[in-house]
Formats: C-alpha cells, structure tokens, sequence
C-alpha cells in the first residue's frame, strides 16, 4: 500500500516536491503529537480543577452556633462585681480605680449588658448608689 501512495505522488509531484511532502507530513505528525499531549494536559487540569472546587465548596470550619446569654444574669453579677468592690473600697478613687481593672476583666460581658437599655439603668443605678455610699461612709 505504500507503494500505491509513493507512485501516485510521483506522479503528482516531482522529485523535490516529493521530499517537501514527506517533511511536511512528519511536521504535521510532530504537530499531531503535541496537540495529543497538550489535550491530555488539558485533561488533567480540568480534573484538578474539578477536584479544587470540590475542596473550596467543603467548609473548613464549622460554626457553632452561640450560646444566648442572659443579659439579666450578666448584669446581676456585674452588680455583685460593683457591690464588692465598694464594700472594699476606703475612697471613690480606690473603688474607681478598683472597677478600672474588673472592667477590662468583664469587658465582653458588659458590651452585652450595655445592648439591654433596662439592665443598663439598673446597672447605672447601682453604681450611683454606691458611689454615694461610699461618700457617706468618709463623713
């Protein structure tokens, strides 16, 4: 069968022409060959592809959902934090300087605290009452 091919392109082509076509046959086998390869590559990073959206559709992390927290309680210690400190405090600037440290301690608590309006009057309340206590006790 090669021969057929060889004696029909003698016929058609002359002897130069006949070595350009076997050239340009292998250059279209080479090319052949690398769009065979650059294909399976192609292949591959679909698949990698497929398999990183599978992964970045996977949460990491779970969430937890969070506790509901009883702001009355918060506030109902944070007065005992403030009824304490005043019992040990000798001056308002003891117990205010007291209430400094506690507060960074507590200060989630009191972030929450502070988004019930009534818990945060209470709260207030409290701190005055006790401030003036204080003040009474010095007279």
């Amino acid at each position: 069968m090669g021969n057929i091919i060889q004696m029909i392109m003698n016929l058609f082509f002359g002897g130069n022409q006949k070595k350009e076509v076997k050239e340009l046959d292998k250059a279209i086998k080479v090319k052949d060959n690398e769009v065979k390869e650059l294909e399976k590559e192609v292949k591959v990073l679909e698949a990698k592809k497929k398999v990183n959206k599978k992964e970045v559709a996977k949460p990491i992390v779970k969430l937890v959902p969070k506790a509901k927290v009883n702001i009355e309680e918060l506030a109902n210690d944070w007065i005992e934090v403030l009824k304490k400190t005043a019992e040990n405090s000798t001056s308002l600037s003891n117990y205010e300087k007291n209430l400094n440290v506690l507060r960074k301690e507590y200060i989630s608590d009191l972030h929450q605290i502070y988004t019930d309006l009534i818990q945060q009057q209470r709260i207030d309340s409290a701190y005055i009452s006790l401030q003036k206590q204080i003040t009474n006790r010095k007279q």
